[in-house]
């Protein structure tokens, strides 16, 4: 869970802390800094591959009947250039897939955990200001068990 946590000073000298829970909004961006990435990465190696293809298939098709000096080698290197371009082809897809995020796992949270835990820290951090919470002593659950 990522939180955003706020402090605003009271009249009284004490402060609010409000929390906004940011995880969604982080992840939303983290999924599509991903998929702009993918897509830039997977079109910047797809493009030269259907030339490459086709260019090895005229070949093969125009002069496989004119070589006669060696026509097994020819054979086999356009089958090599024609079989690389798949491979490197299925690696682009398996990338792009592979970048794409995973589905979230929800789990239930227990709010008033992560408040504990963030007052504790901010009282080792100002071990001088006087850090009080409430409401934190019952567990505040988000999300699902």
């Amino acid at each position: 869970m990522n939180l955003s946590v706020r402090m605003s000073p009271e009249a009284d000298g004490g402060l609010v802390l409000t929390f906004d829970d940011m995880t969604k909004l982080i992840s939303a961006q983290r999924q599509e800094a991903w998929k702009d990435v993918a897509r830039r990465i997977a079109h910047e190696i797809k493009n030269p591959l259907t030339p490459i293809q086709l260019s090895a298939e005229r070949l093969r098709k125009k002069y496989s009947a004119e070589i006669t000096s060696d026509p097994d080698t020819f054979a086999k290197c356009t089958d090599t250039i024609l079989r690389q371009v798949a491979d490197i082809g299925r690696m682009v897809d398996e990338f792009s897939s592979f970048a794409r995020m995973p589905t979230p796992r929800m789990a239930y949270a227990d709010i008033s955990e992560v408040a504990r835990s963030t007052v504790f820290a901010q009282r080792l951090v100002f071990p001088d200001v006087r850090i009080e919470v409430e409401g934190v002593d019952k567990p505040i659950a988000l999300g699902q068990r």
